[in-house]
């Protein structure tokens, strides 16, 4: 136990039987979210309160929480790199599932107006099929694969030659056929129907959100009835099982099946890994905390997704997975020995003379007199019953008490949340924002390999374009993190040392405003490349995910300080309904785009995130009465 720790218990751990008052009005629990923060000395309190057992989760020593943070950021950036780089090998999945005379002639580079071919020129010739592009797929060698021929093809070879001019646009440009992409060792281009539309190739990259929202909905519950450690192993090794098979796919449907299955193993990392960090770490240390975890998963994904294109081109497709198979078993090794069960039930405790509990989510409430006898049955062991810490005990996957009443009363509560205000707005930000961040990452690739002002890029550069992200990852753990744990305690000590969830809201002006540049610049590059130079394109796409990072990690912390009751049940409606919601949104994003353009497309995803993240401003003033509204309507 740290000393700062031991201190903490020393002086505010008393006797969990010994008598005090439990005035509702008390500093700790007189509005729901509303936390004393910084006592009499403006010195930082330690909340949750920590227990003097061995086995609270709080006590563990600083390097085994850098150990389960560092962990679960590992199991994080291994599913959040095999959903999330499907962007930059889908030019590869279009040829071996998809019908040449739909995908090749975006491979032609030609530049032609919405209006000729009802789609943007930037996405040249996936409607401006015709004779022509009948007849070049008719030239296509059946048995065209890695290093064969692509004479049939006007304009195209096989090594990634110089492009050739042919023809002007109607900007008098001269239009650019971009060169045929260098194929895998195991990418066959299918030449013989059935052939998959681009829009369902496209489900490879969204369909596995709608399961990432599904896993949510089994892991939070299951994990009051069974422990966070079983279910979190439990998703980690489907995971690790969904990328063997998606390595071994025969055919799209089972490609696909594979994906969903990796998209359900890396649901849980949403919101479990996030109750967990909010087992281990306590209030003023979880703003970092939760920053590091999302900040750092997703910029090493980006570093991973930067090598997919070459590796894919390199050794194949299937290796790819191959490797995230094996470094999502080294993940799930690591948790099996680094991190423990971290539920704890703790007793009723006496802090200054006021009763106050802290239950199974590491939520502090004030006890009134009513709830006294009821939260003593359900409290931890006495100080008399704890236990060592053992490496038997830590391997442990089942530690009781566990119930089922904890689990259905979450499912009760997730119903109760669907219609709270607050909590409804951060659902469709959070959605609106993960849609447009999938949505990028699906239709990058394409515009790239025909780009005009520039020089298109080579399939096995396409994971450069994500290079962006990485900065843009690390930056947002400052912004994020550090600078909203910097905002949040200065504006405790203007209002006294007390903590109000709204203050975390402030961080999430500069994301909102960066994602909406960020739009602009990925749409207006992306709809005219003959005009715009691919930078556009790429800093967007570092624009787009530096707004998401930031402010998934906002939206989650404010989510849960505001209800900590609900901690639970918030992850769950929170994680589960932005991927679902963002499902539908991103379903037919490759028709949107093409009915709309790029401009439009992301233009209109822009605008509608700015109006929706406008409506924060009066949850930002009027969070507290609300969030008192919600106590007094809900019997908080």
């Amino acid at each position: 136990m740290s000393a700062d720790t031991e201190k903490n218990t020393i002086n505010c751990h008393e006797d969990p039987q010994s008598p005090g008052p439990s005035d509702s009005t008390s500093t700790l629990g007189h509005v729901v979210g509303t936390v004393q923060l910084y006592d009499e000395d403006d010195t930082v309190r330690l909340i949750p309160v920590p227990t003097s057992d061995p086995r609270d989760p709080l006590n563990l020593p600083k390097w085994r929480k850098i150990a389960i943070l560092v962990t679960l950021t590992f199991y994080g950036i291994t599913g959040l790199t095999a959903i999330a780089t499907v962007g930059s090998i889908i030019p590869f999945m279009n040829m071996m599932y998809g019908n040449p005379a739909e995908y090749m002639p975006k491979l032609m580079g030609s530049s032609v107006n919405a209006g000729e071919t009802g789609g943007p020129p930037g996405v040249s010739g996936a409607a401006a099929m015709g004779g022509g592009s009948a007849a070049m797929a008719g030239g296509i060698s059946e048995d065209l694969s890695s290093g064969a021929s692509f004479s049939g093809i006007p304009g195209l070879t096989s090594e990634g030659g110089s492009s050739e001019s042919t023809g002007t646009s109607d900007s008098s440009r001269p239009v650019k056929r971009a060169s045929a992409p260098k194929l895998p060792p195991d990418v066959k281009m299918k030449m013989a129907p059935p052939f998959e539309s681009l829009s369902r190739i496209s489900l490879l990259g969204s369909l596995p959100s709608l399961f990432m929202g599904v896993s949510n909905f089994i892991t939070v519950p299951l994990s009051l009835a069974f422990g966070r450690r079983l279910l979190l192993l439990s998703m980690m090794a489907i995971l690790t099982a969904g990328l063997v098979w998606a390595k071994f796919a025969e055919n799209f449907e089972h490609h696909l099946a594979a994906r969903c299955l990796v998209g359900l193993g890396t649901g849980s990392f949403e919101s479990l890994g996030p109750l967990i960090v909010y087992d281990i770490f306590f209030l003023h240390q979880r703003g970092s905390a939760i920053g590091a975890l999302w900040s750092f998963s997703g910029m090493f994904s980006f570093v991973l997704g930067i090598m997919c294109s070459e590796v894919v081109v390199a050794i194949g497709w299937r290796w790819l997975y191959g490797i995230l198979a094996c470094l999502s078993g080294v993940g799930l090794l690591a948790a099996i020995l680094f991190v423990p069960e971290t539920r704890h039930l703790r007793s009723i405790q006496n802090i200054n003379g006021e009763l106050v509990h802290t239950d199974a989510f590491g939520n502090v409430m004030a006890v009134k007199d009513h709830q006294l006898e009821k939260l003593k049955n359900q409290s931890g062991n006495s100080r008399s019953e704890y236990q060592p810490r053992t490496l038997s005990s830590d391997l442990s996957l089942i530690k009781g008490p566990y119930t089922w009443d904890e689990c259905w009363k979450c499912c009760i509560t997730m119903v109760k949340i669907a219609i709270v205000p607050n909590m409804l707005w951060v659902i469709l930000l959070n959605s609106i924002i993960i849609a447009i961040n999938i949505s990028s990452s699906l239709v990058f690739a394409d515009p790239l390999l025909s780009w005009q002002k520039g020089g298109n890029w080579e399939s096995s550069k396409l994971g450069l374009a994500t290079s962006g992200m990485i900065p843009a990852a690390f930056l947002s753990f400052f912004a994020s993190g550090w600078l909203m744990d910097v905002i949040t305690k200065r504006m405790s000590k203007r209002n006294g040392g007390v903590h109000e969830p709204e203050d975390r809201l402030a961080s999430l002006v500069l994301p909102v405003l960066v994602l909406f540049v960020g739009c602009i610049s990925f749409g207006v590059a992306n709809q005219d490349t003959a005009k715009y130079h691919w930078m556009g394109s790429v800093v967007g796409l570092a624009f787009i995910n530096f707004g998401f990072l930031c402010a998934n990690t906002t939206l989650s912390v404010y989510a849960v300080e505001a209800y900590p009751q609900w901690a639970g049940p918030l992850l769950v409606m929170v994680c589960a309904f932005r991927n679902i919601i963002s499902f539908a949104i991103t379903f037919g994003v490759v028709d949107f785009v093409k009915k709309c353009g790029f401009d439009g497309a992301f233009g209109i995803y822009g605008g509608v995130t700015v109006a929706i993240a406008l409506i924060g401003a009066p949850v930002f003033i009027w969070g507290k009465p609300l969030r008192k509204w919600c106590s007094r309507k809900f019997g908080m």
